[in-house]
């Protein structure tokens, strides 16, 4: 029988198949049934579902309509085929064309694509926001950000650049690449958590961190010693009993003292403020290039074309952030203070570097790199 079978078998032959036959036959790689009852394909559709394969059927008469309804997608006629077959489908092909179903095949990939690129860009800022609450319980230091402010990213920075990433085009090799397996390759797998939390997450927080540390320690005079394990009420406007201490230990408040009234707490306070500002704007400014990286998993950002909803959504964060951090009503909702412009300058760079880093990664993955590939093409 192995010898025998090229590829094609018919229904009255599969009336005397035994399992030993279903076994070689489904393991071919091209196979013809011909001549099946309606029964016969739908039992052809089940044991290629228990061999775990995606079945996909097309069919138009009502004899098709059993395999229609046991396959994972199945695709009938609209032009000719019959409205029984039509119910049992899942898809109808509107125009009876079958290279169409390689247009919605490649328009799916693409959409599934895009999701994977909007659940990296939105997870990779979740990093800077939590781990300065973790750092707050852990070992009591000056809350870097705020829940109003994490809520402002969430809701007004970064909502329209999300979704632009739905009007990226597809990558050259969209079309190239063999199915994927659904046991292993999930909308939001591993290479998605080590991309968004520990690469580009744990990046953008050093940024942050590196902003918070300048703007206490070398602009308000809080060395990072005499902040730990003190910063519980650091931000409330009034006195603390480490106050005393905080005055005794500041480098800068002997000589701005005159300016604030010698109101050592409501220093403090435009101290603790302009860092959630200082610790805003570094997301946002990380964000920006996020958002340019996310455009391709493995492509070259050079070969792809702008994305008009992406740059207003990119316009909307720099709009909200200097809203937030320097407009004066702004200023008291949200509990920020006037950033200064060295600051702006010290996250700058983190744009450069992002993008850099990520073209030599998808450079990598292009030529076929086994370690880089493994941990980090989502």
């Amino acid at each position: 029988y192995q010898r025998r079978v090229h590829g094609v078998v018919t229904g009255t032959e599969l009336m005397e198949f035994t399992e030993e036959k279903w076994t070689y036959t489904l393991s071919r790689p091209q196979v013809v049934f011909a001549r099946t009852m309606p029964q016969q394909k739908q039992e052809i559709v089940r044991r290629l579902q228990d061999r775990n394969e995606v079945v996909a059927v097309t069919g138009d008469g009502t004899n098709d309509s059993p395999a229609l309804r046991q396959a994972a997608c199945g695709v009938a006629m609209g032009i000719a085929g019959s409205e029984i077959a039509k119910e049992a489908a899942q898809v109808i092909l509107l125009d009876d064309n079958f290279s169409s179903l390689v247009a919605g095949i490649e328009e799916g990939r693409l959409i599934f694509d895009n999701m994977k690129k909007c659940i990296y860009y939105t997870l990779t800022h979740l990093t800077p926001e939590i781990l300065p609450f973790l750092l707050y319980i852990a070992i009591k230091i000056p809350l870097g950000l705020t829940t109003l402010l994490i809520l402002t990213i969430d809701l007004g920075s970064e909502l329209v650049s999300a979704v632009s990433l739905a009007w990226e085009r597809g990558e050259s090799a969209v079309m190239q690449k063999p199915p994927r397996n659904i046991q292993t390759d999930r909308l939001v797998n591993r290479q998605v958590f080590i991309m968004s939390y520990l690469i580009y997450g744990v990046w953008e927080y050093f940024v942050c961190a590196w902003i918070y540390c300048w703007v206490l320690i070398h602009r308000y005079g809080f060395p990072l010693s005499t902040i730990l394990g003190r910063g519980i009420g650091f931000e409330k406007p009034e006195p603390m009993d480490d106050d005393a201490y905080f005055i005794q230990t500041n480098t800068i408040w002997p000589s701005v003292k005159d300016q604030y009234n010698n109101d050592f707490v409501k220093y403090r306070i435009a101290a603790i403020k302009e860092t959630h500002a200082a610790f805003l704007m570094a997301i946002i400014v990380c964000q920006l290039a996020n958002v340019i990286l996310a455009k391709s998993r493995y492509t070259s950002i050079l070969n792809f074309r702008p994305n008009k909803f992406m740059h207003i959504g990119q316009v909307i964060g720099i709009c909200v952030a200097v809203l937030v951090i320097y407009a004066p009503g702004c200023q008291t909702f949200f509990g920020t203070n006037n950033v200064h412009g060295k600051v702006i300058g010290l996250a700058l760079p983190a744009i450069p570097i992002m993008i850099g880093f990520d073209e030599i990664r998808k450079l990598l993955i292009r030529r076929d790199n086994k370690i880089v590939k493994a941990l980090t093409d989502y």
